[in-house]
């Protein structure tokens, strides 16, 4: 009984070794097929790099995420807006790897009339070869309303109805594939790490995933509101939003003597979404299901040579959600304004790498 036992474990032993290295070798397939299929073999006379320069940099920037609720039915829409100030940061770069530290500058509107805005973001983008991932991580709280006279009954009091305890948070991913990889490169605009040589495009396919949640210490519509039946009068101070979608689009470098660059990227999507409006001190939720609209646009222009580049880039997401309300909806604008200037720097690449080896050991 004891050998046909040791028999029993040690075969089981085996079988598990062999489950474990056929395992083991679907992991390697899997893994060249992806690297194969992200892997690109790019035209030179296209799209040309700079591995061997060290690039230094300087940004400025100014993040907003605008939220706004829409009531076909009553005709009257809410627009709050944050009073986001400018963002200063200092980066390096080497080989594809680096780092940006940035802080916030005093340049921001009075805060007596708009309202003092929170935020924290730690929102990036990845570029590879074939691949563009955007990655967001964004909070704000304190808002301001655009239009109170319109909406309010009489306001008369600061020019802007101001809103401290609103917050916006959005956790989400997005990713395109690029079908023209060979000849179009979307890091030359939007990083320094690329150059387009001559101007083309790509047809682009790709899906998203996004987490929006919204909430209030008090209801978030007014209540001296003008009009009674605005969100059929509901007092919700909570809303999150669940959704995934698909997307189709083209983008475009254009290239003018050689070191002036214009570049566009247009992406429509459609999904499902998953939205709740909740009452949290009247413990009361409403919820459903529905479709959703997104639009993505990126917008390049600058110049780039081999010591230099200045570029302005523009982002934004729109995304159009509908709420359990009938005739009502939810919309949300991520927009980003981006101005970079960098210097390339030529170093031996040995020395470079030596140091590189010696702080990784």
């Amino acid at each position: 009984m004891v050998k046909r036992g040791v028999t029993f474990v040690l075969c089981c032993i085996v079988g598990n070794l062999i489950s474990l290295a056929a395992l083991g070798q679907d992991i390697k397939d899997n893994i060249k097929t992806i690297v194969k299929a992200v892997k690109v073999k790019y035209d030179s006379s296209y799209i040309g790099a700079w591995p061997k320069n060290l690039t230094v940099k300087i940004v400025g920037s100014r993040n907003f995420i605008d939220y706004k609720l829409i009531d076909r039915a009553a005709g009257e829409s809410i627009k709050y807006q944050p009073n986001t100030p400018v963002n200063l940061g200092f980066g390096a770069s080497y080989r594809g790897i680096g780092l940006t530290l940035g802080f916030r500058t005093g340049i921001v509107k009075e805060y007596e009339k708009y309202g003092r805005t929170k935020s924290f973001d730690l929102s990036t983008e990845i570029f590879l070869p074939k691949i563009t991932f955007n990655i967001y991580g964004k909070y704000y709280r304190g808002y301001y309303v655009t239009d109170p006279a319109a909406i309010l009954n009489n306001y008369t009091a600061n020019p802007y109805y101001i809103r401290p305890d609103l917050r916006t948070g959005v956790i989400g991913i997005d990713g395109e594939y690029i079908f023209n990889a060979k000849r179009f490169s979307m890091a030359s605009t939007f990083s320094q790490k690329q150059f387009q040589k001559k101007s083309a495009g790509s047809p682009m396919l790709g899906a998203g995933i996004y987490t929006i949640l919204i909430n209030a210490d008090s209801s978030i519509i007014p209540g001296d509101i003008n009009n009674a039946t605005f969100f059929r009068g509901d007092k919700f101070n909570r809303s999150n939003i669940y959704s995934l979608v698909v997307n189709v689009g083209y983008a475009y470098n254009l290239v003018i003597h050689k070191n002036y660059f214009a570049s566009a990227a247009l992406n429509l999507g459609e999904g499902f979404s998953y939205t709740t409006l909740s009452n949290t001190v009247a413990d009361s939720r409403n919820d459903k299901v529905s479709t959703q609209l997104d639009i993505a646009f990126r917008l390049g222009v600058g110049y780039n040579s081999t010591r230099y580049f200045v570029g302005f880039q523009y982002l934004w997401l729109f995304t159009k959600n509908m709420t359990p309300i009938p005739s009502t909806r939810e919309d949300f604008d991520l927009s980003s304004y981006r101005l970079t200037i960098a210097r390339r720097f030529k170093f031996r690449q040995k020395t470079i790498d030596r140091t590189l080896n010696k702080l990784t050991k």
